[in-house]
C-alpha cells in the first residue's frame, strides 16, 4: 500500500526535527488503520515483518519493480501526476496496480494538480447520453463510486451529500 504522507489542513510538521521514520509514522499508521478493520493487528504487523505487507510512501520507490503484487495506491487525489505515474510504472511482472481516491477529499496544503482526475481523463471516455465515464483500454477498469457508497457513518455520508 502507497500514500502520501500529506499534511492535511493548516498543520505543517514536516520541518520539525526528527528522523524520515519518524516524520512518516504517523502516516503508516493511517494506512494500518484501513488493514484493522479486516485482519486483527498482530496478523498485520506478521505480514508486515514477513513483507507479504509492505506500507510506503512514493519517494522510496524510485528505481524498484513490485512483481506479483497487488500495489494499492491509496488517497491518489493527494498526488501529482507524475507521482500515480511513478507509482504506476513500478508495476512489474504479475502486478496489479488498484488506484483509489476521492477527487473532492482535497484537504493538502500544497495547491498541486490531481493526480487521480489527471489519470482518470487519460484511461476514460465519456460514453451515451449521460455522459458516464467508461475505460478507454482493456487492461483498466473504471469504478466511480458515490456518497452512497460511504460506509464510514451516517455523519460522514451526509457531509458527504452536502460538499457534492
Amino acid at each position: 500500500m502507497i500514500k502520501n504522507p500529506t499534511e492535511a489542513g493548516d498543520d505543517q510538521i514536516g520541518f520539525l526535527p526528527s528522523s524520515a521514520e519518524d516524520k512518516i509514522s504517523v502516516h503508516m499508521e493511517a494506512m494500518k488503520s484501513i488493514f484493522y478493520q479486516f485482519i486483527s493487528k498482530e496478523k498485520l504487523e506478521n505480514d508486515i515483518k514477513a513483507e507479504n505487507i509492505i506500507l510506503t510512501i512514493p519517494n522510496f520507490l524510485l528505481g524498484r519493480t513490485i512483481d506479483r503484487s497487488i500495489i494499492i495506491l491509496e488517497e491518489a487525489q493527494t498526488m501529482s501526476p507524475n507521482t500515480v505515474k511513478l507509482i504506476s510504472e513500478r508495476a512489474g511482472q504479475g502486478s496489479i496496480v488498484v488506484i483509489v481516491g476521492d477527487s473532492k477529499q482535497r484537504y493538502s496544503v500544497k495547491k498541486r494538480d490531481d493526480g487521480l482526475n489527471d489519470l482518470i481523463g487519460r484511461v476514460t471516455t465519456p460514453t451515451g447520453e449521460t455522459g458516464e465515464l467508461i475505460s478507454k483500454y482493456e487492461s483498466v477498469g473504471y469504478i466511480k463510486m458515490t456518497s452512497d457508497n460511504n460506509m464510514r457513518s451516517s455523519l460522514s455520508k451526509f457531509i458527504t451529500e452536502i460538499y457534492e
